[in-house]
């Protein structure tokens, strides 16, 4: 186990480095001296507030150096960071909000033109920081009980601050899942667990002296946060910080800031595909793309590649992990549609329904083991219980490895469609299916049928500059998929519904499976 907490890693860096620059944004640049001042002025106002270890504060907020100042501030405290979802709706919010008891919120000054979200806030919250430092303080319109955050900084600055020691396996951070299979549920990863994890990614990554990482990906994403923030600090790699992602803005820092590293989801990487297409930046300063949170699909594999004259690494995370299990080796060619192998410190097994150990390129569910499985999920004993068993973590995954040892996701387990007694995997027919032209994406899930058990639906974005045929779709998968995979019926959706960082979520198709069946 890990001996130390992030606090102790931003102490010693302070000291050893107190001038470089590390955090970087179109805003605001923050050396190791600056981080450690700042979240010792805000840890100070959270213990004015009565805030004590194991408290939960949360923040709301675009990608910013305050995001990660306002961590290490919880964590002086020993509190519990909770970053929540900016794209949830407003009673979304409040779930997450009221399970966790918030004792303070930092919201991001841009959400206050969302005045029903902020009307709902105070109402919810005693207290909620504002972090002004991108809307100038005039036109802040503000409730009676917030503060500012750059006001806070300034009271609290010179008082001294006498940290509260907490252990290596005490609860970093709580985020709350997507709830892509049912409701959120709050997933608490210690120090140890990420710290742990970003060890891991050290020795995977083979980082270089002149590295600089750009982070895109949303912070409240345990893929942003431990991978391209609380990483780079760590190993003190500096990170670019883009606010909220798009293609040109990304390329344009890529190519001012001659950034090295990049990590995203695929959807990010289809649309910097399309971008460089129009614009032709000049990105020869990347020497190193990496790409998890969803599947990445042969064909934007093949097209970066093509585009940008560089491979693409896939992982494999998630949030319970916090996130890495495994990575395609670094330096060697890396596999399509492979995961590659387990990190360092993580076990990897793949078993049947028995919880029989699977043979060779035999798909079951992936099991995982290691320090970075998470404690457990907040105040969910059945929920845990269920997900870790026997010390090895339930992903829900349908895995497969190969006589090298490398392995792949085939799909996820509770979207598996069971037709006539027979497997089916929703993800061998949407490869089928985006292989058709006119097709730009796909979602296959089951409903209930009381003949065959399930029946199989597809729902199908189409590209509205060509002409799409159901019948020469259907026709064009029989010779491709033996019949009992063949969906019944196919519709067409103008957009797939997804998570803030490009997960379809079929939870939410099914939700409407009637009201779709009605369909023509």
């Amino acid at each position: 186990m890990i001996n130390e907490t992030f606090v102790d890693v931003l102490t010693r860096n302070a000291e050893k480095y107190p001038e470089k620059k590390i955090l970087l944004s179109a805003s605001k640049n923050y050396n190791y001296s600056e981080i450690e001042n700042h979240s010792t002025a805000i840890a100070n106002y959270l213990k004015d507030l009565g805030i004590k270890s194991n408290d939960f504060i949360g923040i709301l907020s675009l990608n910013s150096p305050e995001f990660i100042v306002i961590s290490f501030a919880a964590w002086k405290i020993g509190g519990i960071l909770t970053s929540l979802n900016y794209t949830l709706k407003p009673e979304e919010l409040i779930y997450i909000i009221q399970k966790t008891k918030f004792k303070c919120l930092f919201l991001d000054a841009r959400f206050l033109s969302n005045q029903q979200l902020f009307e709902i806030l105070v109402k919810t919250i005693s207290n909620i920081v504002i972090i002004d430092t991108v809307i100038p303080k005039q036109q802040l319109q503000l409730a009676v009980n917030s503060n500012l955050y750059t006001e806070l900084i300034e009271r609290y600055n010179k008082i001294t601050f006498q940290r509260i020691n907490i252990s290596a396996n005490h609860p970093a951070v709580c985020i709350f899942t997507s709830g892509t299979t049912g409701a959120a549920k709050g997933v608490l990863l210690s120090h140890n667990n990420l710290i742990s994890n970003i060890q891991d990614m050290i020795l995977a990554l083979k980082f270089q002296s002149n590295d600089i990482v750009i982070n895109v990906l949303p912070m409240f994403h345990i893929f942003s946060f431990n991978c391209a923030a609380m990483l780079e600090i760590y190993e003190s790699i500096p990170v670019y910080i883009v606010d909220k992602f798009t293609p040109k803005q990304t390329l344009l820092a890529i190519e001012k800031f001659k950034i090295t590293i990049l990590l995203a989801v695929p959807v990010m990487l289809k649309l910097l595909i399309i971008q460089q297409e129009k614009e032709k930046f000049n990105t020869e300063s990347l020497r190193l793309v990496i790409s998890g949170g969803a599947a990445l699909d042969e064909e934007t594999f093949d097209n970066f590649q093509k585009i940008f004259n560089l491979p693409i690494y896939e992982g494999f995370g998630i949030t319970e992990t916090a996130p890495v299990c495994a990575l395609n080796p670094i330096g060697l060619p890396p596999l399509k549609k492979s995961i590659g192998k387990p990190l360092k410190s993580v076990k990897l097994r793949i078993v049947d329904e028995h919880g029989k150990d699977c043979q060779t390129n035999e798909p079951g569910e992936l099991l995982i083991q290691g320090p970075n499985v998470m404690l457990g999920y907040y105040n969910d004993e059945l929920a845990t219980n269920e997900a870790i068993v026997d010390g090895w973590y339930k992903s829900g995954d349908v895995a497969v490895v190969d006589d090298n040892g490398n392995y792949y996701i085939v799909d996820r387990i509770k979207d598996m469609i069971i037709v006539n007694g027979l497997n089916v995997y929703p993800a061998e027919i949407e490869k089928h299916i985006n292989s058709f032209d006119g097709i730009i994406e796909s979602a296959v899930v089951g409903y209930n049928d009381r003949r065959h058990g399930e029946k199989i639906i597809a729902f199908v974005v189409v590209d509205e500059t060509t002409e799409f045929d159901k019948l020469k779709l259907l026709k064009y998968l029989k010779e491709k998929l033996a019949n009992y995979k063949v969906p019944d019926k196919i519709i067409k959706i103008a957009e797939l519904p997804k998570s803030a960082i490009g997960k379809i979520l079929k939870k939410e198709l099914r939700a409407k499976m009637l009201e779709y069946l009605k369909e023509p």
